[in-house]
């Protein structure tokens, strides 16, 4: 979720290092060296798609919009090992994956087959 006054990329990194580093036990000096490392990663997303998506749980009077963007790393195993994954309070595990038979909700499947015409690449469901 976007807090107030937060972008989606902020979000998006955020939630990144809650999920994946448990930085919410970190010490100020470490999240900013953590941060620091993420963002040199990472770099600059795409933008996937902003907007309705197909929801279970809409309803003719509220519905889900969301912003889906695409962090694109060439190599998961030079960017990623430094540091251990270390799963937040809300997750019960991290770790790459590939994204194959996974339970999907909303458009997700939608969104990664934009993610994989943009890379210009081959996707078998």
């Amino acid at each position: 979720m976007v807090e107030p006054g937060e972008d989606f990329v902020e979000a998006a990194r955020r939630e990144f290092l809650e999920e994946v580093y448990s930085s919410e036990a970190l010490d100020s000096a470490r999240l900013a060296e953590l941060k620091r490392s993420t963002i040199d990663v990472l770099g600059s997303p795409t933008d996937v798609y902003k907007g309705y998506i197909d929801d279970r749980r809409n309803t003719d009077n509220a519905w889900i919009e969301t912003c889906a963007i695409n962090f694109h790393i060439n190599d998961i195993n030079d960017a990623f090992n430094e540091v251990p994954f270390n799963a937040g309070s809300d997750a019960t595990g991290a770790s790459w994956n590939d994204c194959l038979p996974m339970a999907m909700y909303a458009s997700h499947i939608d969104l990664i087959h934009s993610v994989v015409e943009h890379h210009d690449a081959a996707w078998i469901i």
